[in-house]
């Protein structure tokens, strides 16, 4: 029996499916229109599909979908499309796929009267319609001015909108009268600033992460630059600029206060997406802080995700971001915040998407229950996880693993857990070995490398009791690490090893 040619994964439905029923009436209309449209077999596939939308969760196949657009009822059962009936067919969907994006751009362009208005502008301009032009122009201005957010895209706009006028003045006013220029060159260098300084701060965060490499041109030229001019009246420039030397200084707090300062006060001025993108960053430096022992950060770190949630910054777009959502639950388990986290992983794992569902509430659960020293239900919570879809999640996994292990080992005379645990951090061992920034090695090596150092005393002691010396060392070399992971929990175990030593 040929294989079946099904449809449901092709570019046409995936379209369909991100419309809402409005959506679809509205380009149903669209296509009903013989301004855009005059073929009547694209109007009948749209009919036939309707009835699939909006889940098209039942197979459509191209012989079936051929036969109810085309009306003919030659195939038999387990007979494939034939290649000219095949191209028949794509050759309809082709169009309505053309038209449904045509749609998409249309009523995007809707929500926009801004840049619908600069289009008009250009147009305008190009049919010499000069007497039009000023009473335009005042009007988008105004509809500009009038944005909530002051981002690198208001910026961009706000340079479109300069440069059209100039133009405008070139063409109608002779060359002793101001044309505007200035103005021009004033935004220009705003929108390049900001989107400049936002994708460095993106590529050096992506460099301390990864094991990646970029090129920054004129990043020294443009920094000294900043030094020297004031942006005080541009906030995402003074914004993105503290948080580059975040980034390329970790040592400068004085950057992370100023960084604060500014977010506070003009958080209002930026959409949820773009607050996402700068706390991330800020977040990353508590992340740097904490792993070098600075604990007051968790603190920190955990106004900062409050005051996200409140401002509906971690599910901006379409999904609950899942990399801060289990960094929200470690976080305030630190702080002993366990009934916080509870409820945070109750409110809010609906909003991720679906295919984080079972591991990130999961993964969330298991870390609760380790905090609450219920060893054997997080375990279980581990075990439900699946595969982690992402690298540091399979961080996540496999450190905490090791320190279950850890917690249901006794230290006795062969011991189960000894083999698991030993095993458990060569496999970490390994896997940061792979692809991932010397950063992120060096991190979860030395948690291996006193990992190890802990076993190792707590296992010899069921043949040679070690030296409260030897249990001291392994504790002043835990906090003088210079960047750990779960430093506290192991100065914890290492202080149970130390107290039954004293006993």
């Amino acid at each position: 029996m040929p294989p079946k040619k099904i449809l449901n994964d092709s570019k046409l439905i995936n379209y369909l499916k991100t419309l809402s029923s409005k959506e679809f009436k509205l380009f149903e209309d669209y296509v009903n229109s013989p301004f855009f449209n005059k073929n009547q077999k694209v109007v009948d596939l749209l009919s036939i599909l309707k009835k699939s939308f909006p889940k098209f969760d039942k197979d459509l196949t191209k012989k079936d979908l051929f036969c109810a657009l085309f009306k003919e009822k030659k195939y038999k059962k387990n007979q494939a499309i034939l290649p000219k009936d095949d191209q028949r067919l794509r050759h309809i969907m082709n169009y309505l796929t053309g038209y449904l994006q045509d749609f998409l751009i249309y009523q995007k362009a809707k929500e926009k009267e801004v840049y619908q208005n600069t289009l008009l502008l250009d147009t305008v301009l190009e049919r010499h319609l000069f007497k039009l032009y000023p009473s335009l122009l005042k009007n988008t201005h105004q509809q500009h001015q009038a944005q909530p957010y002051r981002d690198n895209l208001y910026y961009r706009r706000k340079y479109i909108l300069e440069e059209s006028e100039f133009h405008f003045n070139l063409l109608t006013n002779n060359r002793g009268h101001e044309t505007g220029l200035q103005s021009v060159i004033n935004n220009l260098q705003y929108y390049y600033l900001s989107d400049q300084l936002r994708y460095y701060c993106a590529a050096i965060n992506r460099e301390n992460i990864l094991n990646v490499k970029y090129d920054y041109p004129m990043l020294q030229e443009i920094l000294e630059h900043l030094k020297e001019n004031d942006y005080s009246e541009i906030p995402i420039v003074r914004i993105y600029h503290n948080i580059i030397m975040l980034l390329t200084n970790y040592e400068e707090d004085v950057h992370y206060k100023e960084v604060k300062l500014l977010l506070k006060k003009h958080e209002d001025l930026f959409p949820p997406g773009e607050l996402r993108q700068m706390y991330g960053f800020v977040l990353n430096f508590c992340s740097r802080q904490i792993k070098k022992g600075r604990t007051a950060y968790y603190q920190e770190r955990f106004d900062i995700y409050n005051n996200g949630l409140s401002k509906k910054v971690w599910n901006a777009g379409q999904y609950f971001s899942f990399n801060h959502f289990i960094l929200m639950v470690r976080n305030a388990l630190e702080l002993g915040e366990i009934n916080w986290s509870k409820k945070f992983v109750q409110g809010y794992k609906l909003q991720l998407e679906n295919k984080y569902n079972a591991t990130i509430p999961a993964l969330s659960m298991a870390y609760i229950s380790f905090y609450e020293k219920k060893f054997n239900r997080a375990h279980e919570y581990i075990l439900q996880m699946g595969e982690p879809q992402d690298f540091y999640y399979e961080l996540y996994f496999r450190t905490l693993m090791i320190q279950i292990f850890f917690e249901k080992s006794s230290g006795g005379i062969e011991d189960p857990y000894e083999a698991p645990i030993q095993n458990a951090m060569e496999a970490l061992r390994f896997y940061i070995n792979r692809n991932l920034s010397d950063y992120i090695k060096t991190t979860y090596s030395n948690f291996v490398k006193i990992m190890k150092r802990v076993c190792r005393t707590k296992f010899s002691s069921q043949f040679q009791q070690p030296s409260l010396k030897h249990v001291q060392k392994i504790y002043q070399d835990t906090i003088d690490m210079e960047i750990l992971v779960e430093r506290n929990w192991l100065l914890e175990k290492i202080t149970e090893l130390k107290n039954e030593l004293s006993d």
